[in-house]
This record gives C-alpha cells, structure tokens and sequence, in this order.
C-alpha cells in the first residue's frame, strides 16, 4: 500500500493529493475576480502548473481532465 501525500493542506482541504501513483487536483480558481474571462482562465492554469510541479509532474503525464463538477 502507498502512502497518501497531501499538497498545499488547509484546516478544510488539501488542494493536491497523491496516491497509489496518481496525483488529483482540486478545482481550481482565479484570485482575480474582476478580471476577464481569459485572464482568470491563465491564472488558473497557472495554478494547476504550480501543483503539478509540487507533486512532480507536468501536463505531459495527464490522463484525464475533468471539466463538469460532481454535484
């Protein structure tokens, strides 16, 4: 069994979980609210970049993308 890694922790989530050789990212947003559309959507990619740096990947080693929430 491999052990659970935890990325960038707060007392209600961690934004980054590793496990059993996968890596998941939680939902990401701009910090820039005001912004358009195109600039909310690079500062949010920019995030994803930094996490999946943090677990030691890049997007090359992606398998799936989820775009529609699970509500």
């Amino acid at each position: 069994m491999s052990a659970i890694a935890r990325i960038e922790t707060n007392q209600r989530v961690s934004r980054v979980v590793k496990a059993a050789g996968l890596v998941f990212i939680g939902g990401q947003t701009s910090n820039d609210y005001a912004a358009d559309v195109k600039v909310q959507t690079a500062s949010a990619l920019e995030k994803i970049d930094g996490f999946l740096e943090k677990a030691g990947i890049d997007k090359s080693r992606l398998v799936q993308s989820l775009k529609e929430p699970f509500i």
